[in-house]
């Protein structure tokens, strides 16, 4: 599976989890000052491309041997990878922490947007923002 490897502005201290939206997933496992960002996987309302998301998370989480305490998703309460999120805490909907020591942390996607342009700016503090996106 490809991914790109990108250092971080900051350090990480726990592992992270960040699952992307739906029509263009990707994921991301952060830890230390390093990022690890899966290419698009596609729309994850097809059967298909969401059992290859699945596949390719447990793959490279099992490379890297990072074990996410925050698994980082989009606000939006029907996209799948939201459920999933979810899922992978308890396997039980809507729970933000479970047994395994995780817990879910929803960001609404702009502000994703723009945390990606500063990371990959190499960008730390506050900025003001603006993301276009749509369809």
């Amino acid at each position: 599976m490809a991914y790109t490897k990108i250092i971080l502005p900051c350090r990480i201290n726990s592992g992270i989890l960040a699952l992307g939206a739906q029509s263009k997933s990707s994921f991301c496992f952060a830890k230390g000052n390093t990022a690890y960002l899966s290419e698009s996987g596609g729309d994850l309302s097809d059967l298909e491309n969401f059992k290859k998301f699945e596949r390719d998370i447990k793959g490279l989480q099992k490379k890297l041997k990072i074990k996410p305490g925050i698994i980082a998703c989009d606000l939006h309460p029907e996209h799948v990878s939201t459920e999933y999120a979810y899922d992978l805490v308890e396997g039980a909907p809507r729970l933000r922490s479970g047994r395994k020591g995780w817990r879910v942390e929803g960001v609404q996607h702009h502000k994703a947007h723009i945390a990606s342009c500063m990371a990959d700016n190499g960008i730390r503090g506050n900025v003001i923002g603006v993301a276009f996106d749509g369809t």
